[in-house]
């Protein structure tokens, strides 16, 4: 196939993605790879509000138009906006929300070229990625995914850690989403057992992260010593700071896993179940770890192993023992510190 890239003028690329933060972080690999080649080509992005706020200070973006959701249903919206768009005389729009409004948006806007995300992939970053090189087949994979997090965003996450203990250890422990996808989220007791752990041995500060429909939930880490509840305190781009910040971030398959891997500086480590390998948190810095038994990787949204209607710990996730988490974050470190 011909690429886009046949003559040495620079481009002008949309990508449209409005959800969910982890397949925006995903779709960034498009842009790492696009301007480690073509640094002059301009990148502008379509996504929602909230998510917009996570993509601000990455350099890689000119310019961020917002989508607003309220109105996916609305066709005269959408027109509108599809007529802002056409306006900046896009030469691609990468348009990977499969969706008819997204559709609609991309054939409004009418660029030189419209490229889907693509359906051939081993994980989960492949469909973009794959989709990057229906722009220019030479182009290639990052090693890392990497959004730029704002300076400002990060004195103020210092103000609020001041005189903590040292190393920063961060728990993504999720919730909010348990019943869309099982198979993703480590036992309550697991967390506290680990955090309790580090204290006494290392002296950590571990900060609970998480969104604002887990902030009531999240307070029952308290149990943990030395324990600071951040659960609905940040927004996204506040808490790419606080990851940047962080020495290791643990979190099961969510977008807060991946908005960690992004940051070069972070070491991430990935507890994966139902969607391991696919999804798993990828870079130089990350660290995933499986299940002891053969339960993993399934991709089921619904575990065929939780009878009961209550039961949200699929077998998976609590085949991940303590001790195996608690050495790694000890290997990671020991690591750092050489």
């Amino acid at each position: 196939m011909k690429d886009l890239k046949t003559a040495n003028k620079a481009k002008k690329i949309l990508i449209i993605r409005l959800g969910a933060i982890g397949d925006v972080v995903h779709s960034t690999i498009i842009s790492t790879a696009i301007k480690n080649k073509y640094p002059r080509d301009k990148i502008h992005f379509l996504t929602l509000p909230y998510i917009k706020e996570m993509l601000k200070n990455d350099l890689n973006f000119e310019k961020i138009f917002e989508f607003d959701n309220r109105k996916k249903n609305n066709l005269f919206y959408l027109f509108k906006l599809g007529l802002a768009l056409r306006k900046e005389n896009y030469d691609v729009i990468f348009n990977l929300t499969n969706a008819f409004r997204t559709n609609f948006i991309s054939f409004v806007a009418n660029p030189k070229k419209n490229i889907k995300r693509s359906k051939q992939r081993k994980i989960a970053l492949d469909a973009f990625f794959n989709a990057a090189l229906k722009f220019d087949n030479t182009l290639v994979y990052p090693k890392n995914l990497s959004i730029i997090s704002g300076q400002m965003e990060k004195d103020n996450i210092l103000k609020m850690l001041n005189d903590i203990k040292q190393p920063i250890i961060i728990f993504n422990p999720g919730g909010e989403n348990d019943n869309i996808r099982q198979g993703r989220i480590w036992p309550f007791e697991y967390w506290i057992e680990l955090g309790n752990k580090l204290y006494e041995s290392l002296n950590a500060t571990i900060i609970i992260s998480g969104s604002k429909n887990e902030e009531f939930e999240h307070q029952k880490y308290k149990a943990i010593k030395n324990a600071i509840v951040f659960s609905g305190k940040l927004k996204l781009n506040e808490t790419l700071a606080l990851f940047s910040l962080a020495d290791i971030v643990i979190s099961g398959d969510s977008g807060p896993l991946h908005m960690a891997s992004s940051q070069k500086n972070t070491k991430t480590i990935a507890l994966m179940g139902s969607t391991a390998k696919m999804c798993d948190a990828y870079g130089e810095n990350c660290y995933n770890i499986y299940p002891d038994n053969n339960c993993v990787g399934c991709f089921e949204k619904k575990c065929k192993y939780l009878f009961e209607k209550n039961q949200k710990y699929t077998p998976c996730m609590k085949a991940i023992c303590v001790d195996k988490v608690f050495n790694k974050i000890n290997e990671v470190l020991r690591k750092q510190n050489v």
